[in-house]
């Protein structure tokens, strides 16, 4: 009765799971019934972890002893609501709940690698020797037909555009298979590494959202005549690549593109091209 309404939540989330959380409990149910007596090792008995065992109805079937499956929770959003999730390793325990969550208010809602490349840097930094990494995400409340006023306006705020007009950096790094049929002529055959481009592009975000907002478009044309290494960045008068409709680029270049508001930069985002740094024109 204790597990009954908590299981009865997350049954219609992971029915599978809760299926064999009844049939666990049903037998160690059973076994205090009977009152067997529970065999336990002696100390120097050498423990030997496994994710199942045999166990429970005098060890005739096999029961989980650890899941090594998805382990389920349930969050309800109220309207309008957003959420931000960042996962670490213990090699990024020295980086702060309020360092998570300020990375997280500053790259919402469309920048998630950028939060999680920051948080990964900023392990780096406080000395920890193991290798560092983190996932981020953002979740949004998905607001039906018949939601009032409030739905209203906020479909009419993120309604996708038919096409998009983008400029972008792009840095490539060494040991990329194939050329690149687009690639800026005169530029050196590049030396960093993946990582380095992408540390690059964060720092170069940053230092564009640290400033006036209202010279964004000027400040990131000057960045990509300097930087990109896409023969667009010579394009007149823009240094632009163009407007993109969808199905017109790479899936994460088209998805980055059309999350962004006009004025607005782009996540950090991945192509076979190499690495980009985006800025919608209109």
């Amino acid at each position: 009765q204790k597990f009954s309404a908590p299981l009865g939540r997350l049954q219609s989330a992971c029915p599978r799971d809760v299926e064999r959380v009844w049939k666990g409990l049903s037998a160690a149910e059973e076994c205090v019934a009977r009152g067997t007596a529970l065999w336990t090792p002696s100390e120097d008995d050498e423990a030997i972890f496994v994710t199942r065992a045999m166990g429970c109805k005098d060890l005739k079937v096999p029961t989980p002893l650890l899941a090594a499956g998805l382990v389920a929770e349930c969050i309800e959003l109220e309207p309008g609501c957003q959420i931000g999730i960042a996962m670490l390793p213990d090699g990024l325990s020295s980086v702060s709940e309020a360092d998570v969550a300020g990375e997280l208010a500053r790259h919402a809602p469309s920048r998630p690698r950028a939060a999680a490349l920051r948080l990964a840097l900023r392990g780096q930094n406080s000395g920890q020797q193991e290798s560092a990494a983190a996932v981020c995400a953002y979740l949004d409340w998905d607001l039906g037909p018949n939601t009032g006023a409030y739905g209203a306006m906020k479909r009419a705020r993120t309604a996708k555009p038919e096409r998009v007009r983008i400029s972008h950096i792009l840095l490539r790094w060494a040991g990329q298979k194939g050329g690149d049929e687009f690639g800026r002529r005169g530029f050196p055959a590049p030396t960093r590494t993946q990582a380095e481009a992408e540390k690059e592009l964060l720092e170069l975000l940053e230092q564009l959202l640290s400033e006036d907002p209202k010279t964004m478009g000027a400040r990131f044309k000057a960045q990509v005549m300097k930087r990109s290494e896409c023969s667009t960045a010579l394009n007149v008068p823009y240094a632009d690549l163009g407007w993109i409709e969808p199905g017109g680029a790479e899936a994460p270049l088209e998805a980055a593109a059309f999350a962004m508001a006009v004025g607005g930069l782009s996540d950090v985002v991945i192509s076979s091209r190499g690495a980009h740094l985006m800025y919608r024109l209109a």
